[in-house]
Formats: structure tokens, C-alpha cells, sequence
């Protein structure tokens, strides 16, 4: 996969995140369950929204637009602090390119270290001005083999910082992003990206 799509995704809770409880969710048609936070600083937006959900007005849109712009990015999972200062974004797609990976875990280390590397070399000044990737690591997860990534994005009036998983198996494309907008990204936030991360199960192989 040459494409690894970058999403907003924040954390900056008015409670420690290694504290937040977590529940389960399933992504149907990729055959996959994950957890996210709960607690009464998150609102939680799933790829089937119905009208009635809190989410709809905390986003103050309706129904159909959030639909729409999910499915559009891939959406499946969004997870956002009341004070929106935090969201976790969880994508989940596949076409062509991941098909043809089908599976980090089997694919050659070298070319995905490449590959890795290859993001955190390029200039985005161009495409998208002041992000950067700024390192990379291979994480084994169970039967998963994540990317994960470190990086910012920089604006003349904010710094946000990022941490990224992204894999591929069954031939489905899994991108966790987490922002911290405040210019940290504080342990209890990149540790409750990798609680996520390592939460993903896939019916079977």
C-alpha cells in the first residue's frame, strides 16, 4: 500500500486516559471488533449513526451529512472529547493496492520498512504544509503487524501531535490516528492508541 491516509485524531482528556473504561465495537464487514473509551467525556460516532444520537448535535450537522463524510474517508469509528480536545479516528477500507498486500504480517519487512521510511523522508510542505512524520516502528499485535507512526502538524498558531497504527490483513487497510492538540503527546495518550491498536480482532484469517 502506497497511500497511508493521515486523519485528525485527538487526545487531551480532562482525565488520564489510561484511566477511560473501554467497550467493544464491531466493524461488520470487515469481520473485526475493537475497543474504544468510554465515560462521560466521549462522545462516540459510528459508521451507522441513526437520528437520535447525541453525536448528530454534538457535531451540530444531521444525520445524512455525517453519513456521507464517514463513508466518503472510510470511516468507521469516531471517538472525541466533550471539550474537543480528543478524537480517535479509525478508518477501515480496502481496494486494489490492499488486496494485492492482503497481510503486513506476511508482507517482506524490508519493503515495509522502506516504505516507512519513505514517509518520514518525504516534504508534504507541497500537499499538506507543516506535517511531518517523524518516526516509525513495526509493532506485532497477535496475528497483526501495525506501522505505527510519530508525527506533528504545525500551523503558524497551533503544533498537534499525532501517533498512527496502520495495518493491513484479510486484505482491509486499519488506520488508528491520535492527535494531541496541545503540542504533547503525554505517555497515557500513546498508550491508549496502542490499547486500541492491540484491541483489533478479525473474525478469521
Amino acid at each position: 500500500m502506497r497511500k497511508l491516509i493521515c486523519l485528525l485524531a485527538a487526545c487531551l482528556l480532562l482525565m488520564p486516559a489510561a484511566a477511560a473504561d473501554m467497550s467493544e465495537y464491531r466493524c461488520g464487514d470487515a469481520g473485526l471488533t475493537l475497543s474504544l473509551p468510554q465515560g462521560d467525556e466521549w462522545v462516540i460516532l459510528t459508521e451507522d449513526v441513526q437520528e437520535g444520537d447525541p453525536a448528530v448535535d454534538f457535531f451540530d450537522t444531521d444525520v445524512e451529512t455525517l453519513r456521507t463524510s464517514m463513508e466518503q474517508s472510510g470511516i468507521r469509528f469516531e471517538a472525541i472529547t466533550q471539550d474537543r480536545m480528543c478524537e480517535i479516528t479509525i478508518v477501515a477500507t480496502r481496494d486494489r493496492t490492499t488486496r494485492r498486500t492482503f497481510n503486513y504480517a506476511a508482507a517482506d519487512r524490508d519493503e515495509l520498512q522502506a516504505q516507512a521510511q519513505a514517509y518520514v523522508d518525504k516534504d508534504y510542505s507541497s500537499d499538506s504544509p507543516g506535517l511531518d512524520y517523524t518516526a516509525w516502528e513495526l509493532i506485532p499485535s497477535g496475528d497483526l503487524l501495525y506501522l505505527r507512526f510519530d508525527g506533528e502538524v504545525s500551523v503558524e498558531t497551533s503544533n498537534t501531535r499525532f501517533v498512527q497504527y496502520v495495518t493491513i490483513y484479510n486484505g482491509w487497510m486499519i488506520s488508528l490516528s491520535l492527535l494531541s492538540f496541545n503540542g504533547q503527546m503525554p505517555e497515557e495518550y500513546e498508550q491508549l492508541a496502542a490499547d486500541i491498536a492491540h484491541s483489533v480482532r478479525f473474525d478469521e484469517a
